[in-house]
């Protein structure tokens, strides 16, 4: 494979799939709960068992957050676009590579996701890959890449699709509803929480005890 034309590497995090572990994570715990306050005859051990899952959803919740966190590069030649995506933290997620030909190209968008611009493509398979523009600004940009992009497609004989421009899925207003509905509805999951573990804590008392 002949050296890159043009080459961007950013971070991008997965924030629906970080948003929908988190509250399953947290959905799982406050059954645990309500299924122990309301069965006072479980036996002695049970309030530890709580305060261990408590402890230990802490630590689910920093895993599904590392497991969100990802490095984008992606690298222009003659032959194609090379994607690589691999995990900002180590050993918390998968690698994904594929070089992906010009002519396998279907779409391209331009995505806005809040102070963020993501570039989008989609093969004619159907598979998504997409890289968003760093913090920090890194060369070349965003708008250098994707004309860089072009320009080697067009060099290779092949003519991608037009950019199209877009809101990000979390940036468009069911998107937003749904993050605003989660905010509140998870808001008072950790003070109920606290309340029932060390201020009202259930009756559990082994068996035969009245």
């Amino acid at each position: 494979m002949e050296p890159p034309q043009a080459v961007f590497e950013s971070d991008y995090r997965r924030l629906g799939r970080a948003v929908v572990g988190v509250l399953l994570l947290l959905a799982g715990f406050m059954t645990l709960v309500v299924v122990v306050a309301n069965q006072p005859d479980l036996g002695p051990g049970v309030e530890n068992l709580l305060i261990l899952a408590f402890f230990g959803t802490v630590p689910g919740m920093l895993g599904i957050l590392f497991n969100s966190l990802r490095r984008h590069r992606w690298s222009v030649s003659p032959e194609g676009l090379l994607v690589e995506e691999m995990p900002r933290v180590r050993l918390t997620s998968r690698r994904r590579r594929a070089l992906i030909p010009f002519a396998e190209i279907r779409a391209l968008r331009r995505l806005e996701r809040g102070l963020h611009l993501l570039l989008e493509v989609e093969t004619r398979d159907g598979r998504r890959y997409v890289l968003g523009e760093a913090l920090r600004p890194a060369p070349p940009g965003l708008d250098a890449f994707q004309a860089a992009l072009a320009g080697t497609a067009a060099a290779a004989g092949h003519s991608l699709p037009p950019v199209r421009e877009g809101l990000d899925g979390l940036s468009r207003p069911p998107g937003l509803i749904l993050q605003a509905v989660l905010l509140v509805a998870t808001l008072p999951l950790p003070a109920l929480v606290l309340w029932m573990l060390f201020v009202d804590p259930p009756d559990v008392r082994p068996r035969g005890e009245g």
